[in-house]
């Protein structure tokens, strides 16, 4: 049965652009929602994360496929999105360019070669008309820069049996650009819910270094923002925390003769203080049930339609789609009206 959050939802959103909307009948969700999930396409670790924060939001964002306004203030300057993938563009380029040249281990005498690179996707980005105001963006352009010299010092100063090997690992999906790993594959990472019926996975892994004399590599996704969710070593966050597991997954696909000692998410700004948030295979076989467990929960709850809110406060103030969305005492109501609907899902935000 259809939730019955799935059709407040449409109606909520047609409300919110001044407008009612018409829309198949019921049949139509329970035609494309019903499926196995076995038979679902390939999901990717962050819309999965996307439904265990808010299953609205989702709807919002990957049913209805709406995009969020633009707030002047961000688009007066660098937003979060492109700021992301510029550091990511930036990374990729020098630590593949000094691979192939030969240039590592990292010293910090490859600062002018970082600082080239920088430059010209820079520039790249100007071209692309995404940076902003000019005053703005010389500012932002001084914090990157900033960032950037502190990562290579910090990986010059960190050096290990460990060194970059490949970046941009691409998993699940075929290629869509040159900006990958050669390592890419087009074989999802499978998780076995029930015996035959995999989920297929599809990602892009930003980092893996290796050991090469103890045949061992570990996994780096780069994130340039604070770790706002106050994520813990080994932890799943209730579903919202799917990337290193499902990334652990992937390694073992495309790098068999390797293993696996973690996956870590690296807050590699002064906005994220650096830190370092580990996912280990240490007791995998009982962090793999749990992996289970979520995953079958958002599909499942994606299948029958349980689009409902989930008010976090600290979250509505950072959501996108907080205008489309009139979070407060109303949908604190809502959220707690109706618990059969939300058993599962409220069972999977406990988990840690």
């Amino acid at each position: 049965m259809i939730s019955r959050y799935f059709f407040v939802g449409l109606l909520w959103t047609a409300a919110a652009f001044g407008q009612l909307v018409s829309f198949p009948k019921p049949s139509y969700f329970r035609e494309t929602f019903a499926r196995p999930i076995t038979k679902v396409e390939l999901q990717s670790p962050t819309r999965l994360e996307d439904y265990a924060q808010c299953p609205f939001s989702y709807l919002l964002r990957h049913v209805f496929a709406l995009e969020p306004t633009e707030e002047p203030e961000r688009a007066a300057t660098l937003s979060p999105q492109d700021r992301g993938s510029l550091v990511h563009e930036v990374l990729w380029q020098f630590l593949s360019e000094a691979a192939r040249d030969g240039a590592l281990p990292l010293i910090e005498a490859h600062w002018p070669r970082l600082h080239a690179v920088a430059s010209a996707r820079f520039a790249e980005f100007e071209r692309r008309g995404v940076t902003g105001y000019p005053m703005l963006w010389r500012i932002e352009q001084a914090r990157l820069l900033a960032d950037l010299r502190e990562f290579l010092r910090r990986e010059a100063a960190g050096r290990d049996s460990f060194s970059p090997a490949h970046f941009e690992v691409r998993f699940g999906m075929p290629a869509r650009d040159a900006q990958e790993s050669g390592a890419s594959t087009r074989k999802p990472a499978l998780l076995e819910l029930e015996p035959g019926a995999p989920i297929r996975f599809c990602g892009k892994i930003d980092r893996v270094d290796v050991d090469p004399a103890a045949r061992r590599c570990r996994i780096l996704d780069y994130k340039t923002g604070a770790n706002y969710l106050r994520l813990q070593d080994d932890s799943f966050h209730g579903g919202r925390a799917l990337q290193l597991p499902i990334y652990l997954i992937a390694a073992r696909l495309v790098f068999p003769d390797l293993e696996a000692e973690h996956a870590e998410y690296y807050y590699a700004s002064r906005r994220g203080n650096w830190r370092k948030v580990r996912f280990t295979t240490e007791g995998w076989p009982e962090k793999a049930e749990t992996l289970q467990r979520i995953v079958r929960t958002i599909l499942d709850g994606i299948r029958v339609g349980k689009f409902f809110p989930a008010p976090v406060e600290a979250d509505c103030d950072r959501c996108e789609f907080r205008l489309a969305c009139g979070h407060g005492r109303f949908l604190d109501f809502k959220w707690l009206a109706d618990a059969r609907t939300t058993a599962d899902f409220r069972a999977m935000a406990e988990i840690t």
